[in-house]
């Protein structure tokens, strides 16, 4: 099988480094700029699950990257929070943690969800150690992602993919149209039995409608800055709240990256949504080709990876017209843009900021959440059911009727568990080095 790659980025790249495992790839510079992953700015943000794939473990170190051990927030709610890559807290006697500080807050003693994460604790004292894979490690509870300089991740990506057999053709010379070729610069057609957009759209081969979700997330453009700084990096992005939108902090380590997500003004336009068809006939669309929703959780890298690995487990079978692999292409991509989704705009909600009423499934979750402290998860979710806990949580959503496993545990007992752990995470972190400076 032949596919056709076209885009100039990171998408485009990962696309065809994946999918030469399987087929003949040929990229198809596009000349439209930007990573096929949407409005990400100059970072790019590795989450735990696409740092334990494949292609995350043949990058190795990258110059500029630093570990990732969460996302903090502030100005979202009245209190600023994180959201730590690795787990939080501990169960007792097979109720979760969540529920264990519900019921001490409950009881009146303040609990911060931070104060029980390894990774938020070492993230907020500067300090960072690797995951163990020793159980009854402390450290075991890590799951760091990463925090990629977006050029340098495109330019390795782009050199994987050449050593593993990539054919790059000439530039494409004008978009796609009906007929299934790329015009060239050189004059020449290229014929391919897939062709994948991972250009942003701007390639044409996507050509199915949006559905745009502006009334859920109203951000539409994007400004990324770099300033010289005389402090280390940071071992998280620093997502804050302002009066227009919402603004991504990075510090790399001697610069730090700022990028603005606004609703007017100046920046590069973008619009939050998804198409109707991300495979139509033999036309496929990835990352920002096939949906489009603002990083405030950092899932972009990991879409633009689930797409081509769905991409590569449907790829239709000689003779075979693709309309069943194509069918459920979609499905699976637009759940997962979806439930993307709902996660961004729980942001906006919690945060009593303008938004549309939310999706039925959102509108489900929030109110399980709030009548009982449940969290039902539907198929697609970017979040596991802990990290949902913790972005309610620090959101102040506050559930009104107390687990009763958790209203039956003795008080000491439960008291004596925070304790121990609260110990044991104190004495980690103290022992853990310095987080350095540049490279992952």
């Amino acid at each position: 099988m032949r596919i056709a790659v076209a885009g100039d980025g990171i998408a485009a790249h990962l696309a065809a480094l994946m999918l030469a495992r399987v087929a003949s790839v040929v990229s198809v510079p596009v000349g439209a700029g930007g990573h096929g992953l949407g409005p990400v700015g100059e970072t790019v943000l590795g989450t735990p699950a696409w740092m334990e794939g494949e292609v995350a473990a043949a990058i190795g170190d990258l110059p500029g990257a630093v570990p990732a051990l969460g996302i903090a927030f502030a100005g979202w709610s009245a209190e600023p929070w994180f959201l730590p890559y690795g787990d939080v807290g501990a169960p007792l006697d097979d109720v979760p943690f969540a529920q264990l500080a519900a019921r001490v807050r409950a009881e009146g003693t303040p609990v911060r969800a931070s104060d029980f994460s390894l990774a938020a604790m070492a993230a907020q004292a500067g300090r960072f150690a690797p995951r163990s894979a020793d159980p009854r490690s402390p450290l075991s509870t890590l799951r760091p992602g990463a925090i990629y300089p977006a050029a340098a991740l495109a330019g390795r990506l782009a050199d994987m993919a050449a050593r593993a057999g990539v054919e790059r053709a000439a530039p494409l010379a004008a978009p796609m149209g009906s007929d299934d070729r790329l015009t060239l610069t050189n004059g020449t057609q290229l014929s391919a039995d897939l062709f994948v957009d991972a250009s942003g759209g701007a390639a044409g081969i996507a050509a199915a409608g949006w559905v745009s979700w502006r009334d859920w997330l109203p951000c539409c453009r994007v400004a990324s800055r770099r300033i010289a700084d005389a402090g280390g990096p940071a071992a998280y992005p620093l997502h804050a709240a302002t009066p227009s939108g919402w603004q991504a902090t990075v510090a790399l380590g001697g610069t730090r990256v700022e990028t603005r997500y606004t609703a007017a003004g100046e920046g590069e336009p973008y619009e939050n949504g998804r198409r109707t068809k991300t495979w139509t006939g033999r036309r496929v669309a990835i990352g920002a080709a096939a949906g489009v929703i603002e990083p405030s959780l950092g899932h972009a890298l990991q879409h633009a990876h689930d797409a081509v690995l769905r991409l590569i487990a449907l790829l239709p079978a000689a003779g075979s017209d693709g309309g069943a692999e194509a069918t459920e292409y979609h499905r699976l991509t637009a759940q997962q843009y979806d439930r993307a989704r709902d996660a961004a705009v729980a942001l906006w909600l919690t945060a009593g900021r303008p938004a549309a009423a939310p999706s039925t499934e959102l509108a489900r979750k929030l109110a399980l959440h709030r009548r009982r402290g449940y969290l039902p998860l539907e198929d697609g979710e970017c979040l596991s059911r802990d990290e949902w806990a913790v972005l309610l949580d620090g959101q102040g959503v506050r559930q009104e009727r107390p687990d009763p496993l958790a209203a039956a545990l003795p008080p000491p007992a439960v008291a004596a568990h925070l304790a121990r752990l609260r110990e044991r995470l104190v004495a980690t972190v103290a022992a853990m080095p310095p987080l350095a400076g540049g490279g992952r």
